[in-house]
């Protein structure tokens, strides 16, 4: 953690697959709801040319997603559950959805929408379960 401020602010280091990313969550109260901000900043890899934004998009896609099951239930969810849910009908779809509007916010930063698309494909293939073993981890650069 390189940063943290209860309950509104922490900043820490993402580390995964040998590099490091930054991230900063703020926590502010708006009317009767709070405001959840994530920063994830990273160094641009290779990887971004053959997944694009979705690739970590859809990652924090599913951890609010779970977040805010949690915040509405009170109970967690153990890590078979999670993995069947992800493998549902209901669990890949939500994968797609996620991915297509990364597609979009990647073509509305300037990219190629042909080139948003096939990297967006290829992501939401991956986190789908049905990329090829060989391609590496779409979050992560290896």
């Amino acid at each position: 953690m390189t940063a943290c401020t209860p309950p509104t602010h922490f900043a820490a280091t993402w580390e995964f697959g040998g590099g490091m990313s930054w991230i900063d969550v703020k926590l502010a109260a708006e009317r009767d709801q709070a405001r959840l901000t994530l920063e994830h900043t990273a160094i641009i890899e290779d990887h971004w040319n053959q997944f694009g934004p979705g690739a970590v998009g859809i990652g924090w896609d599913l951890a609010i997603a779970g977040l805010e099951r949690y915040v509405a239930t009170g109970a967690s969810v153990d890590h078979e559950t999670a993995e069947a849910w992800m493998g549902s009908p209901a669990g890949k779809e939500f994968m797609t959805t996620s991915g297509e509007y990364w597609c979009e916010a990647h073509v509305a930063s300037g990219v190629d929408p042909e080139t948003a698309k096939q990297r967006s494909d290829r992501t939401i293939a991956f986190y789908r379960g049905e990329m090829p073993p060989d391609v590496a981890h779409p979050g992560t650069g290896s």
